[in-house]
Order: C-alpha cells, then structure tokens, then sequence
C-alpha cells in the first residue's frame, strides 16, 4: 500500500498520472437557462479542464443543425466530447397518453442528436412527477391512459376480456369498479341474470319453489293433482322476468363467488358494447394498479425483483403501495426501452436512467422510482446493454435518502450497471450543489463503495446545479472542483481506501502537515491553563519556589546527615 501512496503523489520512480485512466471527468450546464449559445456554453466549459461535457436540453430541435456542425466540428478541432442530458420536463414513468407520447417522441430525437454529434450517452430522470397514489380517489375526465407498451388501457381491457376472463387481473377489475364506481350497473347485472337460464335458477331456492307449490295445491282454482314443481318453479321464473327490482334484490341476497360471476359477464357486455366510457374511469392510480395485477400474475420479473411473491392485495395491506408504484413504473420504462429500440440499434448511444430531484417538497416521499436500489432492479430486468444507471448522490439525498446508507444494502454489481455518476459536495436535501473542498471524505466514501460494487470505469460529471449562485462564481469554482473530482478518480484507480487517503486529499502538504502537528503539540495544555493551581507546572519538586516557600525545605527540621 506504501508504494501505492507513493506513486500516487509522485514518489516513485513511475511518473505520477495528470488525469484518471478508466474514468472520464466531466462539467454540467444547462446552455438554455443560462440564455447562452449551447457552442458558446460548451466552449467555456471546455476551458474548465475537462475532455467531456454534459449538457441538459429542453428539446431535441435545441440542437439545431447549425449547432450540430458547430459541436462536431469543435469536438473534431479541441477533441471535447458533449454528451445530453434530456429535458428535466418528461414525465417518463407516467401512464397518461399525452407525457408517454412525448417521452417517445423527445427520447427518439435526442438518441438521434446524440448519435450524431457523437455523444457517449442520453441521461434522462426516471420521474419527475409525484405518485398516482395521491390522486388515487381523483376521476380523470379529459385524460386518456396508456399501457405500458404504448396503446390506451381500454384496448388493454378488451384483451383480458377476450383472452383472459377468468384471470385474477380481470376479477380485480370487475371488483374494485363495482366497488368504487358502481360499474357495472344494476340495470346491466339484472339484464344479465335474465337473460341467463342458469343465473335465474340459481336465485330461485327449493324452499320457495315447495312454499309456492303448496299454496297453489291448497288454491280451489287449481287441480291439486295437476300441480307439479315444474309449474311452481316457472312461475317463480316468470315473476322474476317481470321484475328487475327482484332480481336484483335476490341478486343481493347471493354469495359473493355468484355475484363475480355475474359481473364479470355484466362487464364483458360493457366492454364489448361501449356504452359506458371507460376511459373516464381509469385514472392513473387505477390504471397502475391494474397493470400491478397483470405483472403480478404474469410473474414479471420487475415485479418480482421488487415486490419478490407479494400480490398487490397483500402490499396494500402491507401500506407498501409505493413498491407497487416502483415496480409498475419500471414496466413503463421498460415499454418506452422497446419504442426507443429501434432508435438505438447502431448506434453506441447509451441512455442512463438518473433519479430525479424532490423539487416540490409538499411531494417529499411520494415520488416515484426513486430509489437507485429499485431502478437498477428495473435496469437488470431490462436487460439492455444500452441502458445503464446513473447515482445523484445529490438527488437521493433531496428525497429524503441517504445515499451512504443505500450504497451499503445495494447488491454488489451494482457498479457494473453504472455508467455515469453526478455529484458536487457533500449530499444535502437542500439541492444545494455546492462547488467541492478540499477533504470531500464523505463524498469520497460513497465513490469507494460504488467502486468496490463495480464501477471501474465510466462517466464522474461534477454539477453546479442549483448551487451556482451560491459559493463563489469564476473560473476559480469550477477548476477547484474540476481538479479535486480527477485527484478522486485517480485515488480509486490505485485503489486507495478512504482510511488511507493521504494528507493531500486535505489540502495539506507533508511540510505543512507536521508543521500543524508540532504547533497542535505545542499547546496541547492550553485550553486547560490556569484552570489548575500547581506549582509544578512552573517549578521542579526541588525548585526554587518550593525551597522557599516550605521551612523543611531550607532546612529547618530536616538533619543534613539524614539525606547523606
């Protein structure tokens, strides 16, 4: 390890690196909130010491093809690559038909700006709107939901009516409509019933078929000897026909294994006949938790990843609905993959899913697919080797996570599926994004243990974020950090751990170093003089002081041969 410490400061007879071999350091900014010319921005940057650069872009058309031939020919001249981060505006995990179409349509143009200005890889936030658990008892009227592979839900439904009646998923949806909104309707389920033989048989008993047979063998105007149970049981039969107030409350009667039965026909004909609008119903709480039912039953493997053998039945009983939210928002993303596929074959284009920041913090806990834990679960299932995993430590922190904490119980290839890291100083839930300091350790720890997981390689982009009005502004902030982020990434190249990081990483050199420990040494009793009276301090046992000061001392009393 000795030899280590020395060559990375220089000491050995190898020469010491100027700049990390496996990992790419790199600077963020976001050309269009700044008002700047995206050449403009990306030039600046480049004078910050870096050979890499990640810019966020409202739209794909934000790249114009003047600014294309203007990037690729700066990147041909200085050899600075610009890489993309999408537009913090998509709503990648949600069910609602106007966002996933617009994740589709942005995330195909910026894997298409980015295969031609020669970008490594498209960033994008797995989510950045709160949960469909919030608005759980909310109707949507004028919004229409999607599947995650990309067609309305309605469709979704006339799929398990037709191929799947009798699986749990279509059951949950006949119950929780039934329950919540009352479909299907009582007029439907009693056209049901009479039109169904074998359904009105089942609410005619053999009590009121003997009560009515004995009646009409006691009426004068009837043969007794006529009467059959035949005729008391069809009479029975025809009333109900007449009455859809009776079959209904005979219907109510019923055990709930009849009444499923019956409403699973009753919202077949519903489907199949579309006289009730069900794209009115499903809001997107609804609409995950019926795609929560079929990943369930299909034994996903996203679902089982995160929700291992549990049915949603059994999480909400749990109240752990948000590993539902997760899992289901993990199918979304992994639909959006298959759209975007086409897109990416041929090219090296990377697109890496980043958690978002809570930046409404009303909000706090109730975002969805936030957790790098759970996200790479979702990255594993889809199973892509052009889809990786991007850590904000900064963003984790913001949802109310730490991100240590997470790193630790994480598996441990987490790092193998990481391509890109974001990070500034020390992780705050006030999204600070700070410039870095010297002696960043906790930071350092945290990219240790990702290390130690896998990520050998890869992007490490220092943000500014929404810290850049804080701090310090210049060049100065951006090359401190610039620097301290490379000294970090060489530091994990050689394998140095953070409990033998050297005095360096402080911001000390070995003169200085021990130049603070003798001053620290010097006054070590300092903070406790003239708290003890003892003349010690000042005077030796024999001191002059004490010789005077004590009579036996100078002699009286004492016989000198005594001490001979």
């Amino acid at each position: 390890m000795l030899k280590t410490i020395k060559k990375s400061l220089g000491f050995s007879e190898e020469r010491r690196k100027l700049e990390p071999e496996g990992y790419i350091v790199q600077a963020n900014s976001w050309p269009e909130m700044a008002q700047k010319r995206i050449l403009e921005e990306v030039s600046s940057l480049s004078q910050k010491g870096v050979s890499s650069i990640e810019i966020t872009l409202n739209h794909p058309e934000s790249l114009t093809p003047h600014a294309v031939r203007e990037i690729k020919n700066f990147h041909e001249q200085e050899d600075v690559k610009v890489n993309i981060h999408a537009s913090l505006q998509l709503r990648t995990a949600m069910a609602e038909k106007k966002s996933y179409k617009r994740v589709d349509e942005y995330m195909r143009g910026f894997i298409q700006k980015a295969d031609e200005i020669g970008s490594s890889y498209v960033n994008v936030h797995t989510s950045l709107f709160p949960s469909p658990e919030l608005g759980r008892m909310r109707g949507v009227m004028y919004e229409v939901m999607y599947h995650p592979d990309g067609y309305p839900i309605v469709d979704f439904l006339e799929e398990l009516k037709d191929k799947y009646f009798d699986s749990e998923t279509f059951e949950w949806i006949v119950r929780d409509l039934k329950k919540k909104v009352g479909v299907p309707q009582g007029g439907r389920i009693a056209e049901v019933i009479s039109s169904n033989e074998e359904y009105l048989e089942d609410l005619v008993s053999e009590e009121e078929i003997s009560m009515l047979k004995s009646r009409m063998e006691d009426d004068p105007r009837v043969s007794s000897e006529e009467v059959t149970r035949e005729m008391a049981r069809n009479r029975i039969l025809n009333e109900l026909m007449g009455s859809r107030q009776r079959i209904l409350m005979k219907y109510r009667e019923k055990d709930q294994d009849f009444k499923l039965k019956v409403e699973k026909d009753a919202l077949r004909e519903v489907i199949e006949e579309g006289d009730i609008d069900l794209e009115r119903i499903f809001n997107e709480f609804r609409t995950y938790q019926l795609i929560g039912w079929w990943m369930y039953e299909k034994n996903d493997p996203i679902w089982r990843k995160i929700c291992g053998k549990r049915s949603p039945k059994d999480l909400e009983e749990e109240k752990s609905m948000d590993l539902l939210v997760d899992a289901v928002a993990g199918r979304y993303i992994q639909g959006h993959v298959k759209n975007w596929n086409k897109e990416l074959e041929g090219t090296d284009v990377v697109v890496t899913f980043e958690t978002p920041d809570a930046r409404e913090s009303e909000f706090l806990g109730y975002y969805r697919l936030v957790n790098p834990k759970h996200i790479y679960r979702v990255v594993k299932a889809i199973d892509h080797s052009q889809i990786r995993l991007c850590f904000d430590f900064e963003h984790i922190a913001t949802q109310g996570l730490n991100p240590k904490k997470i790193l630790r119980e994480t598996e441990d290839n987490i790092g193998e599926e990481t391509y890109l890291v974001h990070l500034s100083s020390r992780p705050s839930p006030g999204h600070e994004h700070f410039p870095l300091q010297k002696g960043e350790h906790h930071l350092y720890e945290m990219l240790w243990e990702l290390r130690k997981k896998g990520f050998e390689r890869g992007y490490i982009s220092f943000e500014r974020g929404g810290g850049q009005g804080s701090g310090g502004e210049g060049d100065q902030v951006w090359k401190q950090s610039i620097s301290i982020v490379k000294d970090m990434a060489m530091y994990l190249e050689d394998g140095i751990s953070p409990g033998e990081l050297p005095i360096e990483f402080y911001g000390y050199s070995d003169k200085e170093f021990k130049r603070d420990q003798a001053v620290v040494q010097s006054n070590t009793f300092e903070p406790i003089k003239g708290l003890i009276e003892s003349p010690q301090m000042q005077d030796t046992f024999l001191g002059k002081h004490a010789t005077e000061t004590e009579p036996r001392m100078r002699g009286d009393g004492w016989k000198e041969e005594e001490h001979q």
